[in-house]
């Protein structure tokens, strides 16, 4: 979550340096930094909040083969959609949202430099938008997955539903890294 948010940040910043270049003439990398930290605080919510909760509630997951929160606590079935509404889907609409703006300005900015025989540096740009397209495009199925884990009845499909999409979204999340990588 906190690279997603890194992402998210990242994304905002590139179209506010596009939509008003005047004003981020100010910004410092004392500011960045800041955020940064701001950003890296946030994201440890999830590890206090399951501390809190039930700290004994820590299992190996085999099908990751990782140590991971077992979130069996009642309290987790309210908690745990709030949690990946907050921490997964809002960056990601974040970055969507300020992706789609980005890529309109880099458009307009290729219309206007052709006009007058220049071109447009577009790695920086393109680079933050290919970023954020594959993050979040990635991330989907992990959030469906913490979403939806809350509303699954204890049953065999159930269970399937459990080991299935999240074999298949930890998958997707692995097989899109490859590709970028």
């Amino acid at each position: 979550s906190a690279g997603m948010s890194h992402i998210a940040v990242l994304t905002t910043s590139k179209f506010l340096l596009l939509k008003y270049p005047a004003r981020c003439t100010f910004w410092t990398e004392k500011m960045a930094h800041q955020v940064c930290s701001l950003i890296l605080i946030l994201s440890l919510t999830i590890p206090i909040i399951c501390l809190i909760v039930e700290k004994d509630d820590i299992a190996f997951d085999y099908r990751t083969y990782t140590c991971d929160y077992g979130f069996n606590a009642d309290v987790y079935k309210k908690i745990l959609p709030i949690m990946s509404i907050i921490i997964i889907f809002i960056p990601n609409i974040v970055i969507v949202a300020t992706t789609v703006p980005t890529l309109k300005y880099l458009a307009a900015a290729g219309k206007s430099a052709k006009r007058v025989r220049r071109s447009v540096p577009w790695q920086g740009a393109l680079t933050v938008a290919l970023t954020a397209i594959f993050y979040c495009i990635s991330t989907l199925p992990i959030c469906i997955y913490y979403i939806g884990k809350s509303f699954v009845k204890k049953d065999l499909t159930g269970l399937i539903f459990l080991f299935l999409f999240y074999s298949l979204s930890r998958n997707t999340v692995f097989s899109i890294s490859k590709i970028c990588c």
